[in-house]
């Protein structure tokens, strides 16, 4: 006596390829909708952020020793947002260094980085001016690859000199309406604005 077998049940490959199919659409367009842009305004706030940072830690950290003062080249001032150099990867940092003064009888301090922000690869620092700029279409310095730049503050939250400006820019992909950012630093408590425009 012989049996009959079963059909056989399960999917074709046709209706595999298919659902596949389906499958690496949704991926597709939900990567593109889940990608996050990045914006110069975002970039510029960061570095707003930093700045109020610093002043903070100036303030706190009190006064610089007098011996100390009178050693190092940046004389009172407790904190500095540091903006790199372009590294080997084509990236600037943007840092808060708080100094640490040597111990008692020894006149120097050493700057430590207490924290850091890396500019996207899609976003050029491409000017500053040594003052806080609040009126748009300002003329600027372009800022070579190679040069850093250095904010000093002070024990009572002051920002050296007039303050500082960066401008920023973005790349092709960025959005047209995002392109063009300033971050401005005003001298007086240390205090940082941004601008959707130069």
């Amino acid at each position: 006596m012989t049996r009959a077998r079963p059909a056989q049940r399960g999917f074709t490959l046709i209706e595999l390829m298919v659902v596949l199919a389906i499958i690496g659409i949704a991926t597709g367009i939900g990567a593109v909708v889940m990608k996050k842009e990045i914006r110069t305004s975002d970039v510029a706030d960061q570095i707003a952020s930093l700045s109020r940072e610093a002043a903070r830690r100036a303030i706190t950290g009190g006064r610089v020793r007098e011996d100390v003062q009178l050693a190092l080249v940046s004389g009172a001032a407790r904190a500095r947002l540091l903006v790199t150099s372009v590294s080997a990867n084509g990236q600037r940092q943007v840092q808060v260094d708080v100094l640490e003064e040597a111990a008692p009888g020894t006149p120097s301090g050493t700057w430590n980085a207490v924290s850091s922000f890396a500019i996207p690869k899609a976003v050029e620092l491409v000017g500053i001016t040594t003052a806080a700029v609040l009126t748009d279409l300002q003329p600027f310095t372009t800022i070579p690859a190679t040069q850093s730049v250095e904010l000093l503050f002070y024990p009572d939250g002051r920002a050296g000199g007039a303050g500082l400006t960066l401008y920023l820019r973005g790349n092709d992909t960025t959005p047209k309406r995002g392109r063009l950012s300033r971050a401005v630093i005003m001298p007086i408590g240390g205090s940082a604005t941004t601008f959707p425009v130069w």
